[in-house]
Order: structure tokens, then sequence, then C-alpha cells
């Protein structure tokens, strides 16, 4: 705006300076181009001290504007991030302004997150370790208490210890941008079955049973290894949530070029209102049982972040008191679809 009153005045005083010569080829009066001359001197004067006026005035506002951003960026630095920037006339100032509410929104919601995770994994760490304590201390100072029974409680407490911290890192290292998936192309179909012959020997002792519904073998360019971490944790969500049903239903279905993957439990359902929640750190459904049967959490989260890093597209369907069904699907590599 201030460039544009400078590139106005300048035209203005332009068109002015060049009055005289304009019209001295038609006024032979000396008196009468003196007083054009005289006019024109008095109205360039006029128009110098009214650009000087408005120039200073935008210059006072310009600096205010200036001065209260800058005050509102040093709170943001200061992890202040209730700002109060309001929309500016001036359009550079406003999207300045725009993006600084963007960012302290952003951090925000970031800080609350960090919050949560921290109180969340400092509960979740305390539970194992007050249990390994408490068994090896009772080990330790009763006689007869060294069981085969109390040192696999140790066991089961520091595998599910481990498997927090595992799950922490590894979401951490995909927040920070850290995990860069090591695509490949192999056989999701393998995968996916060799995933569910490795559960079936953890949960058909608890009456739990596994079907994979399949059509044509599948090959996909991902990283195996992630793609073993989302089944891996999509399967933990459904033997989690599973209740009376204890059926865990897995379908591979290949059409137009991609495959999609569903995992189906039977369980209580998850409202309509709390489906885009569920892909938060530790959320828990008011309908999900007390104790977790395997897990740490933070699951969902970590397949929601890995499937984006797979640029993969995924979702859930859920009813109430029928179960869910989560899915993924991805893009097949066409050349090897006849070769299997």
């Amino acid at each position: 705006m201030f460039l544009d009153l400078l590139v106005y005045s300048g035209i203005m005083i332009l068109c002015l300076l060049s009055v005289p010569a304009v019209f001295r080829p038609f006024v032979r009066d000396p008196e009468m181009i003196r007083e054009i001359q005289l006019t024109t001197f008095v109205t360039i004067v006029l128009m110098v001290l009214v650009s000087l006026i408005m120039a200073a005035l935008y210059a006072k506002g310009n600096s205010r504007t200036l001065a209260k951003i800058t005050q509102q960026a040093k709170l943001l630095a200061e992890a202040d991030y209730d700002l109060e920037l309001p929309e500016n006339r001036i359009r550079e100032y406003d999207e300045l302004c725009n993006a600084l509410n963007y960012a302290s929104a952003e951090l925000k919601k970031t800080e609350q997150l960090q919050r949560e995770l921290v109180s969340n994994v400092s509960h979740d760490l305390r539970t194992p370790l007050t249990m390994i304590r408490g068994y090896a201390e009772m080990m330790r100072d009763i006689p007869g208490e060294n069981t085969p029974e109390n040192l696999q409680v140790i066991i089961d407490e520091t595998v599910a210890l481990n498997e927090l911290v595992t799950d922490i890192l590894d979401l951490s290292r995909i927040e920070a941008g850290v995990a860069v998936p090591e695509r490949k192309v192999h056989c999701l179909t393998v995968s996916i079955e060799s995933m569910i012959e490795r559960y079936r020997k953890l949960l058909e002792p608890e009456g739990f049973t596994i079907e994979f519904n399949k059509d044509e073998p599948a090959f996909i360019n991902a990283d195996p290894a992630m793609l073993w971490q989302i089944i891996s944790n999509l399967i933990n969500n459904a033997v989690n949530h599973s209740t009376d049903v204890k059926k865990i239903e897995i379908e591979q279905k290949t059409e137009d070029g991609t495959v999609t993957v569903v995992v189906r439990d039977h369980g209580a359902g998850i409202p309509e209102s709390e489906l885009a929640m569920i892909w938060d750190r530790y959320y828990k459904s008011n309908t999900a049982r007390e104790k977790l049967r395997m897990g740490t959490g933070l699951g969902l989260s970590i397949v929601k972040r890995t499937l984006e890093l797979q640029q993969a597209e995924y979702g859930v369907e859920s009813t109430v008191g029928k179960g869910s069904a989560f899915w993924f699907k991805m893009a097949v590599v066409p050349q090897y679809k006849k070769e299997v």
C-alpha cells in the first residue's frame, strides 16, 4: 500500500509538472502562464504534503501492527499459545497473522497430546514395573515363592513393558519423520498367512478362531516390516474388543488394481460419534473392555501413521452391538499377479 501511494503521487506530480508545457502553445499571455505555473506549483506542494501525511499515518499504523505481531510471536516462543491476532486490512499482515494463529493452534494441540502421552505412558510404565518389583521382592523375602508361576508373571510383565517401549519408540520415529519405508515387492497374502499362523498358536488356548478369506495372491510394493506391524496391531485390536463371540475374520479382495484387507471382530462395536477419535493415541471407547488382552493403547495410532507413510487408504466401519471392521487399501503390482 505504501509503494502504491508513492507511485500514485509520482504520477500525479508528473502530470502537474507537464501542465505548463501543455498549455504554453495555446496561451500567449505571460501573466496567465505564470498563474498556471503558480497553480501547478501550489498543487504539487499540496500533493507532496498530503502524500507525506498519508505516508506518516500509514507508517504509524504499520509500526503498531508489526509491534503487536512481534509481541505475540515472542509469546509464542515462550510457549504461550493463546494468541490474539485479529484480521488485518493489509493482505500481507493478514496472511502473517493467519499463519501465526495456525501455528499457535497446532502447537497447542501438540502440547496437549504430549501431556496426555506423558501421563498415559507414566501410568502404563508404572503398572508393569510395580508388578515386577512386587513379585521379585516376594520371591526374595518369602520362602517357597520362587515358583514357575511367579516367574511367569515377571516374564509377562517384562514382555508388556518391552512392547510399550517399542510402540512408543516406533510412534516417536514415525511422528518425527525418521521412519522411512523400505519398499520392496512382496506377497501381502503370504505375510497375512504367516501372521495368522503366529496368532493362532497364541489365541486358540483362549478360544479364539481366525478365518482368512482371500481371492488371488496379491503383490504390493511396500515395507514388509511396516505391513507386518499394521496387520499385527489390527489383530490385537480385534482381540481386545471381542466379547462372547471370539471370532476374528480377515478378508483380502483384489479388484481394479488395488487390494483391500479387512480385519473384522464381533465385539461391542464403536458409536459413530467416536469413530473419528479411535485413531488418537490412548483413546479408548466407552464400549471397550476394561482390561486389554494385548497391546499398549498405541496400536491404532501407529496403524494410521504407518498407512499414511505407505500412501494407503484406510478406514473403519462399525455397528454397536455387532462389531467393527478395520480396512486398508493399497495398489497391487500388476506384473506379479499371474506369476503365482
